[in-house]
């Protein structure tokens, strides 16, 4: 398919500097806070079972 008027590009916003330091300080603030014991603060909940 090609179309004159359409450039189609990856999405890369989340690879950007700001977006990079900001998932490895939550990655790093998940992490402390399960070592310390206390709730991580972006939990990956479990699929919900289908009925």
């Amino acid at each position: 398919m090609q179309l004159a008027n359409v450039v189609l590009t990856p999405h890369i916003a989340g690879r950007s500097p700001e977006a990079i330091a900001a998932t490895t300080t939550l990655a790093l603030e998940n992490l402390i806070a399960h070592l310390e014991g206390r709730s991580v603060l972006t939990p990956v909940l479990p699929a919900p079972v289908p009925r």
